[in-house]
């Protein structure tokens, strides 16, 4: 009876896994570390629009773009988390708080397609911009001293 050979049941490794097992091996210093500082701006500003845009959703129907936008964000963050490696500590952090508030945000956009949901089968839209377009912006041009 043969022994196995001796790698048997390990799992197989890509180019770049046995770049990175050669390297480690060989004395040679890892790669440094990509600076996260581009990406987490771009998470943020992706945030900054979509954010507002779920939050408007009930009365302005636009959640939708604003549960795309976060989740666009929210796939960036997640992205940058899983590439990061050994990036500084301090952009790790930064990067989870925002891959937090983009779930947040999504749990929020989903919530709020409920609430969405439940005040289509209600007057509430018909009457709401009735009150928006006549009463209140007739009240709000009063106050601001625009109104005749």
């Amino acid at each position: 009876m043969s022994a196995p050979p001796p790698d048997a049941g390990l799992p197989a490794l890509d180019a770049v896994q046995l770049a990175r097992v050669d390297a480690l091996f060989a004395g040679e210093p890892p790669a440094p570390a990509a600076a996260l500082g581009p990406r987490i701006q771009a998470i943020r500003a992706v945030l900054a629009l979509g954010l507002p845009l779920s939050l408007l959703g009930i009365p302005c129907w636009t959640g939708v773009p604003g549960a795309a936008l976060t989740l666009w964000a929210y796939s960036l963050a997640d992205g940058a988390m899983a590439e990061a490696g050994s990036a500084a500590p301090d952009e790790l952090a930064r990067l989870a708080a925002l891959r937090r508030t983009a779930v947040g945000g999504l749990v929020f956009a989903g919530l709020s397609f409920v609430v969405q949901a439940w005040l289509l089968s209600q007057p509430f839209y018909a009457g709401f911009y009735v009150w928006l377009w006549a009463e209140g912006g007739t009240a709000l041009l009063e106050r601001l001293g625009l109104g005749a």
